[in-house]
């Protein structure tokens, strides 16, 4: 019985490759010290070494005694211990590479020029991004490679690539106000920002775009994306004010600091925080948008759908498209896992194979490690991937009921498969909204209910129908028509926001019940038997833990 169990489970072992990763990505941001890159890497090739070693020498180490299963075990303790190797020198690596300066304490009121590289909305004023800085503040400080400051007054003749000259006060990036609360230093290191500040007075130009800049040319495609949502921003404007404005910003460009902190705080007390954030949800139903529509408009045309695979025409411009929307967006990494998600899907589709598995979550969790080992302690990479992962497990398990054939059976069906949705991705991302926010909305799956389907069936056609119109400029009544769908959209975070006792509030937890309670879900998604309920022990210590020894309140 147990070799059969773990003949089972064997097969999903790479599904286990970003728990791995990540544990040793924990393992770097856990030490109170920074380790030594050269003896991070020397130690990640040894193991694949032996790892290697051992698949080679197959054969001698049964001749040695080893029985087949003591093999099989080893083989795979070392595959796990160098791939979570892997992740400490991953993280090792991406810290030594950025070595950003960062200013030592706080300086001005001071003159300062730099380049800006981007432009957001902020409530009230603008946020700006400055590099290729000079000052003669820095004649005593360090030149951060990004400064970010922030101005309470919009200008709209301001621009992405202008010089400026503004007057300002800057302070190193802050470190957390509680212990193991937020630590934006670490954020701002790992985005090469090296001081933060605010801006007395208007902004002025020093110099236009220069076209013959080399360090312009170089981020070309990233400074004419930051053009193209300062302009949709300035559009935006044009026609909607207020919270209107603000959110039809958010779902446009990603950018969300324009959004008033009430309107924050009604949205994230309704259990929407998530619809502001561009993640799966958006990405996935971008995609599949454009799949049905570009697959649609090919099938009308009989010669080319029956000599060309216009299913898989559709997939490959699906993709194109969607990197085309990261780019436009500024791709926050929660976009990134979605669009590497999305990417591989549909790859699947022009392969033939199947387009949606955990598989596919694995994979687009290593990318992001890989490449971004800092995102694995981000609230964002925390919970999307926990919602994705329990989304993708409970479908794998609920896909193998049959399918009501009846209108009205279909009706219900789907209805019920929406709150289930609601229900298992809230409390999937409970343990870490908890954590890092400190707070749990207890009445989010019924404006979920209503959102996610809103979302997906009025605002995402919306969006796309306004990207197709916006550069023929007839995106006006669009634009308007999403400001009322947002309208609508607010009315129901409102209500469900203003529900009597519908927040639960928590007192802080160490790290390390996170991480058990993570161990927990993770093993009842990925193990397939019935070995995977053992999973529930850490979740139910969790609730008794936090129910028993931690202080909470419902508000």
């Amino acid at each position: 019985m147990s070799s059969k169990v773990f003949t089972n489970e064997q097969g999903a072992f790479a599904n286990w490759f970003p728990v791995f990763i990540g544990v040793g990505i924990g393992l770097y941001f856990s030490l109170p010290f920074e380790p030594s890159l050269t003896l991070s890497f020397v130690t990640s090739l040894g193991l694949w070494g032996m790892v290697l070693g051992g698949i080679f020498f197959h054969s001698a180490a049964t001749l040695h005694g080893l029985s087949e299963a003591t093999y099989v075990l080893l083989k795979y303790f070392l595959i796990a211990a160098a791939l979570a190797s892997t992740g400490f020198a991953s993280a090792a690596y991406r810290t030594d590479s950025v070595a950003a300066p960062i200013v030592e304490r706080e300086f001005g009121p001071s003159y300062f020029e730099g380049r800006i590289i981007q432009i957001e909305p902020s409530s009230p004023g603008q946020r700006y991004l400055l590099d290729n800085l000079t000052g003669k503040a820095f004649k005593w400080l360090s030149t951060p490679d990004i400064i970010r400051l922030k101005s309470n007054l919009e200008q709209e003749n301001i621009r992405v690539g202008m010089r400026v000259r503004v007057l300002a006060v800057i302070q190193p990036p802050s470190r957390p106000n509680i212990p193991g609360g937020f630590n934006y230093a670490r954020h701002a290191y790992y985005q090469k920002i090296g001081a933060v500040g605010y801006i007395l007075g208007k902004v002025k130009v020093v110099e236009e775009q220069p076209m013959n800049d080399k360090q312009y040319i170089d981020n070309y495609i990233g400074m004419k994306a930051a053009e193209v949502r300062n302009s949709i921003v300035r559009k935006v404007g044009k026609h909607l004010e207020g919270d209107q404005k603000d959110l039809v910003v958010t779902f446009l460009t990603g950018q969300k600091g324009g959004l008033s902190k009430g309107t924050k705080e009604e949205i994230r007390d309704a259990g929407l925080a998530h619809l502001l954030a561009i993640s799966g949800l958006h990405m996935g139903l971008m995609a599949g948008i454009l799949f049905f529509v570009i697959r649609f408009i090919l099938a009308l045309f009989p010669r080319v759908a029956l000599n060309f695979p216009i299913k898989k025409i559709a997939a490959v411009a699906a993709i194109v498209f969607c990197f085309f929307y990261l780019l436009l967006i500024n791709h926050p990494l929660s976009a990134q896992r979605a669009f590497i998600m999305v990417a591989v899907s549909l790859t699947a589709v022009v392969l033939d194979r199947k387009a949606l598995s955990i598989r596919t979550v694995s994979v687009a969790a290593v990318f992001l490690l890989l490449i971004y080992p800092e995102v694995l302690i981000s609230a964002s990479f925390q919970m999307s991937f926990s919602a994705v992962l329990a989304l993708v497990a409970f479908f794998e398990r609920y896909s193998q009921k049959k399918p009501e054939q009846k209108f009205i059976g279909k009706l219900l069906h789907n209805i019920k498969l929406t709150c289930y949705c609601s229900l298992v991705a809230s409390l999937a991302t409970a343990p870490f909204v908890l954590y890092h926010f400190h707070s749990l909305p207890l009445f989010g799956i019924l404006a979920n209910l209503v959102a996610v389907p809103f979302t997906a069936l009025v605002l995402m056609p919306l969006v796309l129908i306004c990207y197709v119109l916006l550069p023929l400029g007839a995106e006006g009544l669009i634009i308007q028509v999403l400001g009322q769908a947002f309208e609508f959209l607010l009315w129901v975070a409102r209500m469900v926001a203003h529900i009597p006792y519908g927040e639960w509030r928590l007192a802080a937890f160490p790290v390390s019940v996170l991480a058990i309670v993570t161990f927990g879900g993770i093993w009842l998604c990925l193990i397939k038997t019935k070995l995977r309920w053992c999973g529930g022990i850490p979740v139910l210590l969790f609730v008794i833990y936090i129910n028993v020894f931690i202080e909470n309140l419902i508000f």
